[in-house]
């Protein structure tokens, strides 16, 4: 088994006020923890090949390309991509939904933040944050509506 990492990069050309061009990019990453390789047969190529043709249609839109990664890549899997159901027509809804976004930023319509966080070994605390609209976000200063704990 050969672990790899995989990122998906938009890179886009944004207008300055000057007037001047700048290039932008932004970077996802997912963890692979086998067949890591480039080429063997369910390596890393071949999937995202397959992926890439999967997902057509939603290539462009970078946090939900790179969750829809691991559910593509969990289908997979468990034999589940080319079946009928997996290949019956769900209107893309399942292509939907979900995002990988980067950890330092808040879209304009993020309503709620949820912080799970692991504190001890049979653990997890859920802070809930209700996020003021169309304001740059600071971390730092908000603090949580609810706290809940979670015991397994």
């Amino acid at each position: 088994m050969t672990n790899c990492l995989i990122d998906f990069v938009c890179i886009s050309t944004r207008e300055e006020k000057s007037g001047k061009s700048t290039q932008h990019s932004e970077r996802r990453r997912i963890y692979r923890h086998s067949d890591g390789y480039p080429d063997t047969e369910y390596g890393v190529i071949a999937a995202l090949k397959s992926f890439l043709r999967w997902n057509r249609g939603y290539n462009d839109d970078l946090d939900s390309k790179a969750a829809n990664f691991i559910f593509w890549s969990k289908l997979n899997m468990l034999g589940l991509v080319d079946t009928p159901i997996a290949l019956s027509s769900f209107g893309g809804v399942e292509k939907i939904g979900f995002g990988i976004c980067d950890a330092n930023e808040f879209t304009y319509r993020t309503g709620y933040f949820y912080e799970v966080m692991r504190v001890k070994e049979t653990k997890d605390i859920i802070r809930v944050f209700e996020i003021p609209k169309y304001n740059e976000v600071i971390f730092d200063t908000l603090k949580p509506i609810s706290v809940i704990e979670i015991n397994e």
